[in-house]
């Protein structure tokens, strides 16, 4: 996901919108210390000493912890989960380019889909099956006769 104003994401993810809807966020971060830029959140209680300092852009928090803060906030009745639901939006890791890097491992006979891609240094070891659209990370060893289902990262 490209940068969102803290209104789009409200809207997105029907939350109540406290503060600047126009704050651009462009990212996730930990509350402390937070980014600019960036969206946190606060489901525990033990970090709420931090919810002041924070320099998040916005955080994502409960209406009981809103109580006070001056800051640009989401209201959700689940903060932990509607955190979660718009950093998976900003989450670009589930995109590759399908390839085979030059120095992946791969024994005779293994049939690599197009649609897989094999970072350096893995080892794809014989009698191994992967499934369309897998992602093999740096180094990984995928063991003999091992069954790789699709779209899995490993």
């Amino acid at each position: 996901m490209a940068a969102a104003t803290l209104g789009e994401l409200a809207r997105q993810h029907s939350l109540e919108l406290a503060g600047d809807a126009a704050v651009r966020v462009d990212g996730v971060c930990t509350l402390d210390p937070g980014k600019p830029g960036c969206l946190a959140f606060l489901a525990n209680p033990r970090y709420k000493k931090h919810l002041a300092a924070t320099r998040a852009a916005a955080v994502v928090l409960a209406k009981k912890d809103a109580a006070g803060f001056t800051g640009n906030a989401l209201i959700a009745k689940d903060p932990y989960l509607a955190y979660a639901r718009i950093a998976r939006a900003f989450d670009t890791s589930a995109a590759f380019a399908p390839g085979r890097h030059p120095s992946a491992a791969v024994a005779g006979g293994v049939a690599v889909p197009a649609s897989a891609h094999l970072g350096p240094h893995c080892v794809v070891e014989s009698g191994a099956v992967l499934g369309e659209g897998v992602y093999i990370g740096p180094g990984v060893v995928v063991g003999a006769g091992a069954h790789i289902g699709e779209h899995t990262r490993l």
